[in-house]
């Protein structure tokens, strides 16, 4: 939960909404079934993602054919 904190303010409502549901979820579960892990993970990558930072990433594609 201490990762959020300082992008709560940054976050979507519905982020946080699943957020919240999901560490209820979690603490209903013992630390062995593999749902646990699934929600851990889960919750790790929410929390990782850099909501509210904008940033402009160009890149250039190329158009391949394959025969």
């Amino acid at each position: 939960m201490e990762r959020i904190e300082p992008k709560r303010e940054k976050c979507p409502p519905r982020v946080l909404q699943v957020i919240d549901e999901e560490l209820a979820k979690l603490q209903l579960l013992e630390a062995s079934p593999s749902e646990f892990s699934v929600t851990h993970n889960y919750l790790d990558w929410l929390t990782a993602l850099p909501w509210g930072e904008c940033r402009f990433v160009y890149m250039k594609f190329h158009s391949y054919y394959y025969c």
